[in-house]
């Protein structure tokens, strides 16, 4: 279990991994900067995303943006990547 973190209404980070968004196709993360931690597969999932023709888009990510998308992946270390199926209680994406 992670903990997803907003500051201001926006998303930052998990508790030990970066947080993405899937949203129609799109691939969404954070822009590196003083807000969050640059993970380990950060850069990994970047060079694939370009390798297969995936649209990677880093920018601020609002809280009911987290709530309606498609998909959450996490990524770390330890985990590497997995799927966050439900934050606060509300299934992310279709059930």
């Amino acid at each position: 279990m992670e903990a997803i973190q907003f500051r201001d209404s926006w998303l930052t980070e998990a508790s030990s991994s970066n947080v993405w968004i899937v949203k129609n196709g799109k691939l969404m993360v954070l822009p590196k900067d003083n807000l969050i931690l640059e993970g380990i597969h950060y850069r990994l999932i970047g060079e694939l995303c370009a390798a297969g023709d995936i649209v990677l888009e880093a920018r601020r990510i609002a809280r009911e943006e987290v709530f309606s998308t498609d998909e959450v992946p996490l990524s770390s270390a330890i985990k590497e990547v997995l799927a966050e199926i439900s934050i606060d209680g509300k299934t992310i994406g279709k059930s």
